[in-house]
């Protein structure tokens, strides 16, 4: 009985040792897989500051490229109104930009069609462009077309 006891005892002894080196691996295993969590974290962390920057930078990109398009209306502008002022009667019209920079509807494909336009339609330009709409209809279609650099018709 002793030898069985000695047996069972040194069976237990073994037993426990190979549990006490599994629970040795499993620490390992925790710990890698607790370092491999730590560097998805810090990998994470680093994408989402760069992804940050990035829209950062998308933004001063956006708001570089409306003031270069705002810088360059003016030029837009005169050089739309220069066109048009050499423009013959059938020629095509340059629009002109108004001041937000969109190119107001209707407006006439030449310098016939502008002196051709009605009340209401010149009236709807010069509104777009800020103009007064007061006066005969020849005194507003005369300002429209000066304007857009449009040469001015004798009444």
């Amino acid at each position: 009985m002793a030898q069985a006891l000695q047996d069972f005892a040194k069976g237990l002894e073994q037993s426990m040792q190979a549990a006490s080196d599994a629970a040795a691996l499993l620490q390992q295993e925790v710990a890698g897989n607790t370092a491999a969590i730590q560097l998805l974290q810090q990998m994470q962390q680093q994408m989402q500051q760069a992804q940050q920057i990035q829209q950062q930078q998308v933004q001063q990109i956006a708001g570089n490229v409306a003031q270069i398009q705002a810088d360059l209306l003016p030029l837009k502008y005169a050089s739309a109104r220069s066109s048009n002022a050499m423009a013959l009667y059938e020629e095509p019209l340059v629009p002109v930009p108004t001041a937000a920079g969109p190119i107001p509807p209707g407006f006439p494909a030449t310098a016939n069609a502008l002196h051709r336009l009605n009340g209401a339609q010149v009236d709807n330009l010069l509104r777009a462009y800020g103009l007064a709409t007061t006066d005969e209809l020849e005194v507003r279609r005369n300002r429209l077309a000066h304007h857009v650099g449009v040469g001015l018709r004798q009444q």
